[in-house]
C-alpha cells in the first residue's frame, strides 16, 4: 500500500510498500530506497507529512488552552468550586490587587498602594471606586479611615483628637457641676452634701418664720432687728423724714402747662413748692413725684417723692 507522508505509515511493515510513488520494496534498487527515505526526512522537516495536530491520537481541538500555566496564570475555568486552604498566598506585584467580584451585590476590591492597605467598592457597577472607600490602612502614618472617617482608638483618642471630649450631651465643661462641689446650708436653709447625688436645700423655720409645704410665712410682729414697727412707729418714720426726701409728701404745683393726674409721675424739675394760694414759690427739681391729686401750671396738689 502506497504511503504519501509519514502519518499514513502503518505499523506492518509489509504494508509499508511505497512512500511518495517511491517504491521501497526489498527488489527495488537502492537509489529508489535512497530517494524514498529524502522524501520522508523532507516531509518531517517542513511538516507536511506529520500529524502535529494529533497527540495521542486526539485533534488539538480535544484539549483546552492551558492558559500559559508555566507563567503563572491559571483560568477561572480550572478552578473547581469548593474550599481549599494554603499556609500562605501570595499575590505579587507594584499595586497587587484581589478582586471580589458579588454576582449579586457591589463588588469590592483588596488593594495595596504605597503601603496603603484599601478595601474599596464599586456600588453602581461603574467600573470605578466610589469615594469614600470603605477601609484605608495607612502604613506609614500609622491611622485608618472607615468610610472616610477617621478609626479612633486607646491611642489617639485624648486632647487634640478632635473630639468633642470637653462637652457631655453638648454641653461645655464650664457648664457643669463637678461631684466635689459641696451644698453648705446658709442662714434659715437646710441641707448638707455633695453633689454626687440629688440634694435638697429648704427654707428652715425660725423665729417668725413658718414653712409650708408649699408656702413661707412671716410673722408681722417680727422685725429685721426685732420686731415689726405698729402702724404708729411707721407714721412717726415718715413723720420724720426731712422734706423732700424719698417717702416724704409735699404740695406741688406744675412749672409747665399740662395735667399730672393722681398716679401719674412727674420729674422733680417741673415742680414747685406750692403756697397756700396755689402760687408757685421755689423749685423742688430733684427726684420723680408721684401726683396724689390733680397737679397743673395753675392748681397745687399733694405729691408723693418715689425716688
Amino acid at each position: 500500500m502506497a504511503k504519501n507522508n509519514v502519518g499514513q505509515w502503518d505499523t506492518t511493515p509489509a504494508n509499508n510498500t511505497d512512500v511518495g510513488g517511491i517504491s521501497i520494496e526489498g527488489t527495488a534498487p537502492v537509489s529508489n530506497f535512497d530517494g524514498a527515505l529524502r522524501t520522508i526526512m523532507a516531509q518531517i522537516k517542513d511538516g507536511t507529512g506529520v500529524p502535529a495536530d494529533l497527540l495521542d491520537g486526539q485533534h488539538g481541538t480535544y484539549y483546552r488552552n492551558a492558559g500559559n500555566l508555566n507563567a503563572g496564570t491559571v483560568p477561572a475555568d480550572r478552578l473547581a468550586g469548593g474550599s481549599y486552604s494554603f499556609s500562605a498566598l501570595k499575590i505579587e506585584g507594584a499595586i497587587p490587587r484581589i478582586d471580589l467580584l458579588d454576582s449579586d451585590a457591589a463588588d469590592f476590591y483588596i488593594r495595596v498602594d504605597s503601603g496603603v492597605f484599601s478595601v474599596l467598592t464599586d456600588r453602581d457597577s461603574s467600573g470605578t471606586w466610589e469615594t469614600p472607600h470603605p477601609l484605608q490602612l495607612d502604613n506609614s502614618s500609622g491611622e485608618g479611615t472607615l468610610y472616610g472617617d477617621k478609626i479612633w482608638t486607646a491611642g489617639n483618642d485624648g486632647a487634640g483628637s478632635g473630639l468633642a471630649a470637653d462637652t457631655v450631651d453638648g454641653v461645655h465643661l464650664s457648664g457643669l457641676v463637678q461631684t466635689s462641689r459641696t451644698i453648705t446650708a446658709g442662714n434659715g436653709l437646710t441641707g448638707l452634701g455633695d453633689m454626687s447625688a440629688d440634694r435638697s436645700v429648704a427654707v428652715g423655720a425660725g423665729t417668725g418664720i413658718t414653712v409650708g409645704t408649699s408656702t413661707v410665712s412671716v410673722d408681722t410682729t417680727v422685725w429685721r432687728d426685732g420686731n415689726l414697727p405698729t402702724a404708729a412707729q411707721i407714721g412717726g418714720i415718715i413723720a420724720g423724714l426731712t422734706q423732700g426726701a424719698i417717702g416724704s409728701y409735699a404740695t406741688v404745683i406744675k412749672k409747665t402747662a399740662g395735667t399730672i393726674n393722681p398716679g401719674s409721675t412727674v420729674a422733680g424739675t417741673d415742680l414747685y413748692w406750692s403756697n397756700s394760694d396755689d402760687s408757685a414759690a421755689i423749685g423742688i427739681d430733684v427726684g420723680t413725684w408721684r401726683a396724689v391729686g390733680v397737679i397743673t401750671n395753675t392748681a397745687s396738689a399733694t405729691a408723693l417723692r418715689i425716688s
